[in-house]
């Protein structure tokens, strides 16, 4: 699973590299994260269409999560994404980007407000 992964990262890598990389590809973390030292952090590759990554839910105390992201862009500022979770579970989010420098993540029960990383 993670060099599948790691080759889908550098797939878009590649597919970036031919133009504008588009505003969704960077970092981010949790805006405000529930709690000192915990949250979620990613970075995110994209060619306009299909959107992958990488991140961790970062637990104090406990253990961080790590996950990948796939994903599928609907318009310029809206789209689904999957966390592929290391212990086997997935979760699904819409996301709506209203600004290049905020992305909010809304799945079935939680919201997730991200900021990028600068």
């Amino acid at each position: 699973m993670r060099i599948a992964g790691c080759l889908a990262v550098a797939l878009l890598l590649a597919g970036c590299s031919r133009g504008d990389a588009p505003v969704l590809a960077g970092t981010w973390s949790e805006h405000i994260p529930p709690f000192p030292g915990s949250g979620v952090e990613m970075t995110l590759l994209s060619d306009h269409a299909v959107v992958a990554g990488t991140g961790a839910t970062l637990r104090d105390p406990g253990a961080d999560l790590d996950f990948t992201v796939t994903g599928k862009v609907s318009t310029p500022a809206a789209g689904q994404l999957t966390f592929h979770y290391s212990d086997g579970t997935t979760e699904d989010f819409a996301y709506a980007q209203p600004d290049d420098d905020h992305l909010t993540l809304a799945g079935t029960g939680s919201t997730l407000q991200l900021a990028r990383e600068k």
